[in-house]
């Protein structure tokens, strides 16, 4: 295949007189503007062949100059990079006709500068007109231009633009919502891309050489960027004087000769004769990609157009694999945008792929938005903003708060500009689902962006003389597509104008009222619920101290427990051998740990204390030899507290006392005093031989 490259197109740089006046028309303005440098632009002209193979229609270009300057004037950046701050802003737009008037009754001429013309009978004139050799003609400057004026604001450029580093601008416009042509007669936004290569020669169905071109029906302008080369190389720019005088178009018309012989003579250009004065060139094979890969393609490519090739097919490649079977992105239709919009942010989301979000940063931008809309009461400091909850969010890392009406509409203006990281679909889809809940009327945003597949809404002429209000049958016989593109044109008709729908919602004040009442309910659940985890807490502290404590206590009750079963089993094993049941207490002690505590206890044997004084006395005791000396006599004595055989022992020595038998008394009362059976517990006091001895021989007396 055969390829146009143009090599005719030259920069026309200003002489140094031209600059020494800019310099110092500059340093005047500096003392008496706080807008920067002031200057004009001659940007994108219509009726010329660009060196992107464009061929721009001066009627469409027309109807699309003022969005420029629209609600929000459009940007003056570098080298097409959005993502990067602007260097200036547009003050005013005018397109500027230049047709010569040798050529104003030229049939092609009248028909690409009718605002009334269809699309096919501009895109055949198109063809005409390039046959003619007239565009391609390098003394040609075109049937028109956008003429811009503008303030450049920041320093650097300022200085770049007096210096004449910068001296030429390239404009960026999406063609759609609307339709791009190639000159081969295809609509690549219904029909997806031709076969053919910009620039290349092809041979229609007359078997007559053409010129691939693509032809734009639409100019919807993002921004003007200043740049080294761009496609169009007969745009320049100017710093406007105190006096300024309206300025001549760069470049020089054809001359009435040679447009009258054309004309009258029908010599309509031949490729053949006219090969010599351009450089051919065979492209590259590509790699075949697939119809929608290539209508997405087509579009960023419009967007970046200074991009890496292979860079721009990896995304496209991305973006159509995301999409559903109906072309569309996740959540786009919850954002209500169109496709071009939800191609656009999908391929910001790819560019800013390795970035991180900030949410502080952002919340500084949306803080300066809330005070732009007169709502800066509703600003929140970071520790109200921390508090917030998740759902209060669109956005990752709690980015876009919109827990109120003040907030959500900060933040959907804020994201229209916002090129950082972070899935701008997803957030918008979770503003508007706010915006819903909340009853808040948002409005459309300011893109300007379009749809790679969204059919045109086609108006006719006499539609253009007359407008009838669609009926409701015509209404419900539109596609999907079509009434979503009729809503968002009325929609965005009816914020110009200031008005409001028909019909409002009359239960949204209702749901936002409980709503918030519900929220507040909440808050004071959440408050209540951590109050009782730190209760919880402490009675958990508590409940943990008390079990260290029981658990002392079970062991210690166990150590006694035991203390006090060993000392029973001693006094049964002591009783039984008193009954004479074992020889001594540690064989009484042997058999009683072989039976359960029970019936050790049971196992006690019954016996008179008569008996165990017989049997202490015939060998268990001896009397001891020499004087025996005993306890001091405590008068207040008594026997209360005693255990039973200590009473039953008192007993038998008073007994013995009163029979003359002193002897049988004392041997009685040493053996039971062993056994320290004459403690009481009720007196520290202890019980004598001498108390009983007094008390018998007392009461003798």
């Amino acid at each position: 295949m055969k390829k146009f490259v143009f090599n005719d197109y030259s920069i026309i740089k200003p002489s140094k007189e031209i600059q020494k006046d800019w310099k110092d028309n500059y340093l005047s303005q500096l003392n008496s503007t706080d807008n920067g440098l002031r200057v004009t632009i001659i940007a994108s002209h219509s009726g010329i062949v660009n060196t992107n193979m464009k061929f721009y229609v001066p009627s469409r270009m027309e109807d699309g100059v003022q969005s420029f300057v629209g609600e929000k004037p459009r940007k003056i950046i570098k080298h097409h990079k959005l993502d990067e701050d602007p260097v200036g802003i547009i003050r005013s737009a005018e397109y500027v006709h230049t047709i010569p008037e040798e050529l104003r009754d030229l049939p092609e001429i009248v028909t690409l500068t009718d605002p009334y013309a269809s699309e096919e009978e501009q895109l055949k004139a198109v063809v005409d007109f390039i046959q003619t050799g007239i565009p391609l003609t390098e003394s040609w400057t075109g049937l028109g231009y956008i003429k811009l004026v503008a303030d450049i604001i920041d320093e650097k450029a300022i200085k770049e633009v007096v210096s004449g580093l910068f001296d030429s601008v390239s404009t960026h416009f999406s063609p759609l919502p609307g339709s791009v042509f190639c000159t081969c007669g295809r609509n690549m936004v219904e029909e997806g891309p031709c076969e053919h290569e910009r620039g290349e020669i092809f041979k229609d169905e007359d078997d007559n050489e053409r010129l691939c071109l693509w032809v734009p029906m639409a100019h919807h302008n993002k921004e003007c960027s200043l740049v080294n080369i761009g496609a169009d190389s007969r745009t320049s720019i100017s710093i406007n004087s105190e006096e300024e005088e309206e300025q001549d178009v760069v470049g020089s018309y054809l001359d009435s000769e040679f447009l009258s012989k054309t004309i009258e003579n029908k010599q309509f250009f031949q490729f053949r004769d006219f090969k010599e004065d351009i450089t051919m060139t065979v492209p590259v094979k590509k790699e075949e990609l697939s119809e929608g890969v290539q209508k997405i393609l087509v579009a960023i490519t419009e967007w970046r157009p200074e991009g890496k090739a292979e860079v721009l097919e990896s995304h496209a490649k991305k973006i159509f694999q995301a999409c559903d079977e109906e072309g569309k992105l996740p959540e786009q239709e919850l954002a209500g945008i169109d496709d071009a919009t939800a191609m656009l942010y999908a391929l910001e989301d790819l560019e800013n792929s390795d970035q991180t979000i900030d949410a502080d940063t952002i919340y500084v931008e949306i803080v300066k938005e809330l005070e732009e809309l007169k709502m800066e009461d509703s600003k929140l400091a970071k520790e109200e903003l921390d508090k917030l909850p998740l759902s209060s969010f669109a956005g990752p890392e709690r980015s876009f708060p919109i827990h109120d009406e003040a907030h959500l509409k900060a933040s959907s203006v804020f994201l229209d500009k916002y090129q950082g990281p972070g899935n701008k679909i997803s957030i918008l889809a979770s503003i508007n689902r706010k915006a819903k809940a909340m009853g808040s009327d948002l409005g459309s945003s300011d893109s300007t962006s379009g749809d790679v597949q969204e059919p045109e809404v086609k108006e006719t002429n006499e539609e253009k003389d007359s407008f009838a209000t669609p009926t409701g049958e015509e209404i419900k016989s539109l596609k999907d597509e079509e009434i979503q593109v009729l809503f968002a044109f009325a929609e965005s008709e009816l914020i110009s104008r200031d008005l409001k729908a028909a019909r409002d919602c009359s239960t949204c004040a209702s749901h936002l009222e409980t709503e918030t009442q519900l929220t507040e309910k909440l808050e004071t659940q959440k408050k209540e619920l951590l109050d009782s985890a730190d209760t919880l807490k402490v009675l958990r502290q508590e409940l943990k101290f008390q079990l260290t404590d029981y658990v002392h206590q079970v062991d210690e009750y166990i150590t006694l427990d035991l203390e006090l079963k060993k000392a029973k089993l001693e006094k049964v094993a002591m009783v039984n051998v008193l009954s004479g049941k074992y020889k001594d207490q540690e064989e009484a002690l042997v058999d009683l740990n072989t039976m359960s505590f029970t019936d050790a206890l049971a196992s006690q044997e019954a016996f008179s204390m008569k008996d165990a004084t017989t049997k202490l006395n015939d060998g268990l005791g001896t009397a001891p030899e020499g004087k025996v000396v005993t306890p001091a006599f405590d008068e207040s004595a008594d026997t209360a507290g005693l255990c039973e055989p200590a009473k039953e022992a008192i007993s038998n020595i008073k007994a013995f006392l009163e029979d003359g038998e002193e002897e049988e008394a004392r041997n009685l009362f040493v053996q039971m005093d062993s056994l320290d059976l004459f403690e009481t517990s009720s007196t520290d006091a202890k019980i004598t031989f001498e108390s009983i001895y007094n008390e018998i021989k007392g009461s003798d007396e």
